[in-house]
């Protein structure tokens, strides 16, 4: 999932899938509160991302058939206080 901040208390979060060299956005979501906890859930072939426990969108993916990795990537002068796979 992805947090893209693109107004002042209006950010875009959005379900991402690395095809080849790059990410294609597969859903995406508009929210004007966020007080900072992003969380990103796989189930099977099911994707969802919640803002502070609150889902914003989700998606269903049947090409994903074994399974994969899990990565953070941030910008500089971003804190990370929590970061967890299960």
């Amino acid at each position: 999932a992805q947090i893209v901040y693109t107004a002042a208390n209006k950010c875009t979060i959005a379900i991402l899938k690395n095809v080849g060299s790059g990410f294609v956005t597969v859903r995406s979501a508009v929210v004007t509160s966020f007080a900072g906890k992003l969380k990103f859930q796989l189930a099977g072939s099911n994707l969802a991302a919640f803002v502070d426990d609150v889902q914003v969108a989700a998606t269903a993916d049947s090409s994903i058939t074994a399974a994969g990795a899990v990565g953070l990537s941030v910008k500089a002068g971003v804190a990370v206080t929590t970061f967890v796979t299960s």
